[in-house]
């Protein structure tokens, strides 16, 4: 009981950083996409971070 406890107070929050990080990486490529007027699929449009 003690470990699993361990375990998940460093799991938890080493997980939402890397998916903060990861979250991080997707805006910077879209900005990217967009800022060069890349032609991207609809899934972009639909975060509404691109006006195309």
């Amino acid at each position: 009981m003690i470990g699993d406890l361990d375990i998940s107070g460093i799991f938890i929050p080493t997980f939402l950083a890397m998916m903060g990080i990861a979250y991080l990486l997707f805006l910077a490529v879209h900005a990217l996409l967009c800022c060069c007027r890349v032609p991207t699929s609809t899934v972009w449009s639909g975060t509404g971070l691109c006006s195309t």
